[in-house]
């Protein structure tokens, strides 16, 4: 379901008002965003949004840590998406 944040978050992106990057591996889509107040952060940087996007179309976020579940949070680096620890649904 779609709430607010997401759809604030889907008006910056189209605005072009923050970084976003789009890596394609092992069968996944990893859409990573950088937070709005950092539009030009380095990929290295650990300001990324990072989703998985399945071939059906399903997403995951990535998790935040080892043992940890997954997160909206803007937390991340972006130099390896497919690097980062993302749970099974359950």
């Amino acid at each position: 379901m779609i709430n607010q944040l997401d759809l604030q978050l889907a008006q910056i992106i189209n605005a072009g008002q923050t970084g976003r990057h789009i890596v394609e591996d092992g069968g996944y889509i990893y859409l990573c965003i950088a937070r709005p107040d950092k539009p030009d952060a380095m990929l290295a940087d650990k300001v990324w949004q990072v989703q998985r996007i399945d071939s059906d179309g399903s997403n995951i976020f990535a998790a935040a840590g080892a043992g940890t579940g997954a997160t909206r949070a803007f937390c991340h680096a972006a130099t390896n998406p497919a690097g980062l620890t993302y749970h099974a649904r359950s």
